[in-house]
């Protein structure tokens, strides 16, 4: 459905509701709404994916392999970052290409919090270490931190999952100061309903 029906669909049900409020919700408001309780279906959603279901309809959203190269003009030490593409919401794994001296291998990537990072870094077990073909990585700031010890980072892969498109309503001033155009939603019809019931007691408050 296009999210002109989908406005108009969450009208019809609040007035057969006897709501009384469907014709005060201004575009807008019904648009920030949308989207802030389709931001909330999405991350429950992702937490319960071993929903073999559930993690098929999410499919359209997951970016299997995309390759990442180093920021350019930064000087490698203790990490190579790498930009994060901007509809990233979740990753779910990472590979790199590393190298040490002349050898090169791939290496598995796995999370670490930032502030944790010095303290396993002197852990002989959990540290970054080439021959067993294991690192650890963060993110800041949009970018991902993949941390290198002994060897350097070329390259990384990521698989992940994109944020669901926010949609947009035509006609009313944003906050930028721009005019909104109509943005549909990418997600499949039965999905779009489970977030309109979500939706429809904040219409009410």
């Amino acid at each position: 459905m296009t999210t002109e029906q989908l406005y108009y669909q969450s009208l019809a049900q609040l007035s057969r509701l006897g709501t009384g409020v469907g014709q005060k919700i201004e575009p807008d408001i019904w648009v920030a709404l949308w989207n802030a309780a389709q931001a909330s279906w999405f991350g429950k959603s992702l937490e319960s994916r071993s929903d073999s279901v559930l993690r098929d309809q999410l499919s359209y959203l997951y970016v299997p392999d995309e390759l990442l190269t180093p920021v350019q003009g930064e000087t490698p030490d203790r990490f190579r970052s790498f930009n994060l593409p901007d509809t990233l919401y979740q990753l779910t794994s990472i590979r790199v290409r590393a190298i040490r001296d002349s050898c090169e291998a791939e290496l598995l990537a796995t999370p670490q919090m930032p502030q944790l990072v010095a303290e396993q870094w002197e852990d002989p077990m959990l540290r970054p270490d080439f021959d067993w073909r294991e690192t650890i990585y963060s993110q800041a700031r949009g970018k991902l931190l993949v941390y290198q010890r002994n060897f350097q980072v070329n390259q990384a892969r990521i698989s992940y999952y994109q944020r669901p498109i926010d949609l947009e309503l035509p006609g009313y001033q944003k906050l930028d100061g721009s005019i909104s155009q109509a943005i549909n939603s990418d997600m499949p019809a039965e999905l779009q309903q489970e977030i309109l019931q979500l939706l429809l007691p904040q219409l009410q408050a």
